[in-house]
């Protein structure tokens, strides 16, 4: 076998060393510069060919090429001919037929050595490139627009639909065991706040230390690429974004000089983003009654203004939030999950105790009644217009929330839970199960590891991997794709030569 398939890189040189008389460039994606050289290291050739140059010459012993692009090629040297031929400029067959794409990123056509080009067209919008396309670097190609792509190579196409994939029993495990105080998933991977009052950020590549200016006592996710963190006797909220790599401060009336309408702040005990705002948890003062109190204090970017008011500090009050929809937020009260509306956020206060000594927020909308495991500190994950809360430790549940109309259902008992395309799974142990239906049937699928009874554990889907942070799993798991339905259609015609 004398066949060769190499990576090119721009401007450096590859070397083939073998003896020879045929050489052939079976394929490249722009032109070569090719130098043969003889058995005692003299100069025999040196051209510039394309995909389907072919020569025969008296024995040689090296081919060193060249290219101004980065490419891969394939060569035929040997002492004998290969025999194949590189397509001709007019197509003498056509073939046509129908492609499935199963969502983000694949191959829609593979190497074809006599085929000239390719017509595709899709009823939705995509993007062709390379083996690694995706919508940020590939040709764009709008709905119902012909792209008509000469030559043989390998052809993938990305599209805006998210391929389903479940877990598999691969993993890698970075060693590392970080006890975690509440996580989050955006843009750029797992956000972990950890047990030296700092935040992580878990990828594939595993643990980073986001540089924060202060001790995190409280944090939440700002959009796809923020998070927002506050001290328990803050002075700012501080504003990271994983993009830009910079923090900006927002002051914050924690001084009699600062109080707005005669209140200021004087401790932080939740925050959470929504539809522009920041809203946090606190224990204030007021200036001109004299007495203290617990509120939600709001910022709308111009000013503050407190609800949920009441002259108590040590009145029960929910410090756990969480973002929902553009205008929603989740309160965590007790065994107790409540949605509410940002800009209907009532003035006062009114708190019950039910009939089993659970205290309940009467001018909050209860959508859950009954959370069990550590309910501070809580792995969020948002995907598709659903929101999944899980506790931690023993006896952890999560809590599926639909975002368009706040209803929740408890899923149950659960180490591990997670969402995306393929459906919810959620792990228990070795017990791993799948609901197509998001919570209304489920299915045994293969575990990929056990957790123990009291594991503190967050994880999230990233980049085709789930990443894990947990006292049994550090890193990720390794997914694969579904292909059971398609995301998207394309009609594909090719010529041949």
């Amino acid at each position: 076998m004398a066949l060769f398939k190499q990576k090119i890189h721009p401007n450096k040189v590859n070397e083939i060393n073998k003896a020879g008389k045929h050489l052939k460039v079976i394929n490249s994606q722009t032109e070569l510069s090719i130098r043969v050289f003889n058995l005692v290291g003299e100069l025999v050739l040196h051209t510039q060919v394309r995909a389907g140059f072919e020569i025969t010459l008296p024995v040689f012993a090296k081919v060193v090429i060249s290219a101004e692009q980065e490419q891969k090629i394939e060569m035929w040297v040997d002492e004998n001919p290969l025999g194949y031929n590189a397509p001709t400029a007019n197509a003498n067959n056509l073939s046509s037929f129908k492609g499935l794409h199963y969502g983000d990123s694949e191959e829609i056509l593979p190497f074809e050595p006599s085929r000239l080009s390719a017509k595709i067209v899709s009823d939705q919008p995509w993007w062709y490139g390379g083996a690694n396309v995706d919508k940020e670097n590939g040709i764009p190609v709008a709905a119902g627009e012909v792209a008509e792509i000469r030559g043989a190579a390998k052809i993938s196409a990305a599209i805006s639909a998210q391929g389903e994939y479940l877990t598999t029993t691969q993993t890698h495990d970075t060693g590392e065991r970080p006890w975690n105080y509440g996580s989050f998933n955006n843009n750029h991977g797992l956000v972990i706040r950890n047990n030296n009052s700092g935040i992580d950020l878990l990828t594939a590549g595993g643990v980073k230390p986001v540089n924060t200016l202060k001790n995190v006592a409280r944090f939440c996710k700002v959009g796809g690429d923020g998070v927002a963190y506050v001290e328990m006797f803050a002075q700012h909220i501080y504003v990271y974004n994983f993009e830009t790599n910079k923090t900006v401060l927002i002051n914050i009336p924690s001084a009699g000089a600062q109080a707005v309408n005669d209140v200021y702040i004087t401790q932080v005990s939740g925050i959470v983003h929504n539809k522009g705002k920041y809203i946090l948890s606190v224990k204030g003062y007021d200036t001109a009654q004299g007495k203290d109190l617990k509120a939600l204090a709001i910022f709308d970017g111009q000013s503050w203004v407190f609800k949920f008011v009441v002259y108590d500090r040590n009145a029960s009050y929910p410090n756990e939030m969480y973002p929902i929809s553009d205008d929603s937020i989740l309160l965590v009260g007790g065994n107790k999950l409540y949605a509410v509306e940002v800009d209907s956020l009532p003035d006062g206060y009114a708190m019950e105790i039910d009939p089993y000594g659970q205290r309940i927020f009467l001018e909050l909308d209860m959508i859950q009644d009954g959370f069990a495991g550590t309910v501070t500190y809580l792995s969020y994950y948002s995907y598709g217009g659903y929101v999944l809360l899980k506790s931690q430790s023993t006896n952890s549940e999560a809590i599926l929330i639909n975002e368009a109309d706040k209803t929740a259902i408890n899923i149950g008992r659960c180490q591990l839970a997670l969402i995306s395309a393929a459906g919810l799974i959620k792990a228990n142990g070795d017990e791993w199960l799948l609901s197509k239906d998001y919570g209304g049937t489920y299915e045994p699928i293969t575990p990929t590891l056990s957790f123990s009874g009291g594991a503190n554990v967050h994880a999230g889907y990233y980049g085709g991997v789930v990443l894990v942070s947990s006292t049994s799993l550090t890193g990720y798991i390794l997914t694969e794709k579904q292909r059971q339905n398609a995301k998207q259609n394309f009609r594909i015609l090719k010529a041949y030569s």
